[in-house]
């Protein structure tokens, strides 16, 4: 599947859409401010396999993981050669059992990886590159409470910026 030059969300899984799979998609030049060029609401088990995402429009996030509990992530290939989309991965309200591995994420304005707190059981971090940095986040910011937070043969090369850090727990 290839997407390309789309105002909003490449993919949107939500509403209870269960045991969905996402493999060997392509997308460029997509996404909308706040939301994710991969998008996944309220819906449980979903496989993400293979995705490429290049050029995030600003303010985006690669793949946001919204009360997805058991989101399943591999080979994943996010970045962003502008440097303006927002977090590579973002997982956040109520996301439980989720596991990203074996991908890479680069160039990005915001977080690589941001975990938001109310993720209580397990999220797992498995085989990741984060490289050139970010402009103004963390290769890994965990933060709010989230907790079960596994991290594990992660290469993080940073930008040099003051104030940047390879991985943040709050």
């Amino acid at each position: 599947v290839s997407i390309t030059n789309v105002a909003t969300q490449g993919v949107l899984i939500s509403g209870g859409s269960d045991n969905a799979l996402l493999a060997d998609v392509w997308i460029r030049d997509a996404g909308l401010a706040a939301s994710g060029v991969i998008e996944v609401q309220s819906s449980e088990n979903t496989r993400i396999e293979g995705a490429t995402i290049e050029r995030i429009t600003a303010g985006t996030r690669g793949i946001l993981l919204d009360n997805a509990d058991g989101t399943f992530i591999t080979g994943a290939a996010i970045s962003d050669d502008n440097s303006t989309g927002d977090h590579g991965v973002l997982i956040r309200n109520g996301s439980q059992n989720v596991t990203v591995q074996n991908s890479s994420i680069r160039n990005l304005a915001g977080d690589g990886i941001r975990i938001d707190g109310g993720t209580t059981n397990t999220i797992r971090l498995l085989n990741l590159q984060i490289t050139d940095g970010v402009a103004s986040g963390d290769g890994i910011h965990v933060r709010g409470g989230a907790g079960n937070v596994l991290l594990s043969n992660i290469n993080i090369i940073g930008g040099n910026r003051i104030g940047i850090r390879g991985v943040n727990v709050q």
